[in-house]
């Protein structure tokens, strides 16, 4: 029995946006891989931070038939300085960004799930991310999106709010 991706990141046409900076969709990787190459704009570099990640053929998977396959755990980091066009923060700073995930029940719910952005909270500067089931806004089953201009806690709290 073939896995059931946990998360997606596919099924955008990314013909449609003349200002793309970098998109993965994860057709052209090897089915088993530590390193990911945007196919569209920049050809920025996600690395598995938990070992050899695995691409699947799935037909639930969009346009493309297959996905990056992530179990708990598991996840994908560039550093900031090795994308500087996503490392967006300012006044002036205008974006989008598009995900496509399918996700599965988590063993422990205790801590909320980051999707995809820039996000450290460790250092100064700007961060911006996509989570599901953030605890302090009460509500499961939620996608929110984060922006800091300054990075780090807000101030009186642990977390950036």
């Amino acid at each position: 029995m073939q896995p059931q991706p946990a998360f997606l990141l596919d099924d955008i046409d990314h013909t449609s946006f003349s200002d793309l900076i970098c998109a993965w969709d994860f057709t052209h990787s090897q089915s088993h891989s530590e390193l990911f190459t945007a196919q569209y704009g920049e050809h920025y570099q996600l690395r598995s931070a938990s070992g050899t990640l695995q691409v699947i053929t799935d037909q639930a998977a969009g346009r493309h038939g297959s996905a990056l396959h992530l179990d708990e755990g598991q996840y994908l980091s560039i550093d900031r300085h090795s994308c500087p066009l996503l490392d967006r923060h300012g006044n002036d700073s205008v974006f989008s960004m598009l995900v496509r995930c399918r996700r599965a029940q988590k063993a422990d719910d205790t801590y909320c799930e980051f999707i995809a952005g820039q996000w450290n909270e460790s250092n100064e500067g700007g961060q911006y991310g996509l989570f599901i089931n953030i605890k302090v806004w009460q509500v499961a089953d939620r996608l929110f999106g984060h922006l800091s201009n300054s990075g780090g806690p807000t101030s009186g709290y642990k977390f950036c709010m």
